[in-house]
């Protein structure tokens, strides 16, 4: 008499484990942030939201990590050709895959960048 109950468990849990929510189904879409990019290196950007070009003017490294740290920015790891069409101080769209290092503003890799310009 206990088998009919175990098949049935283990066919709802069949069933269920197939079911996914739409959370799960956009997990793998493209996450994006806008921002401007504070500064530029050889291999990445530091892009900042809600900042104009003149807040970052004349502001030290420190203090513009300090900024995208308290501000949600973060660093975006960009290949080398499409690196060299970005400037300090435009405005961008950045899509990157939701993954992310552990650090303070998080390191990210750019699968797209959009100049907003």
């Amino acid at each position: 008499m206990r088998y009919p109950i175990t098949i049935f468990i283990i066919v709802i849990a069949a069933i269920l484990s197939g079911c996914t929510s739409e959370e799960e189904k956009n997990s793998d879409a493209l996450k994006q942030q806008e921002g401007i990019i504070a500064e530029k290196n050889e291999d990445h950007i530091l892009v900042i939201p809600n900042f104009k070009k003149e807040d970052i003017e004349n502001k030290r490294n420190e203090e513009l990590v300090m900024m995208a740290s308290e501000n949600g920015g973060a660093f975006y790891e960009v290949e080398a050709e499409q690196l060299k069409e970005l400037e300090k101080g435009i405005r961008v769209l950045v899509y990157w895959n939701g993954e992310q290092e552990e650090s303070d503003p998080p390191i990210r890799q750019a699968e797209e960048i959009e100049s907003l310009q």
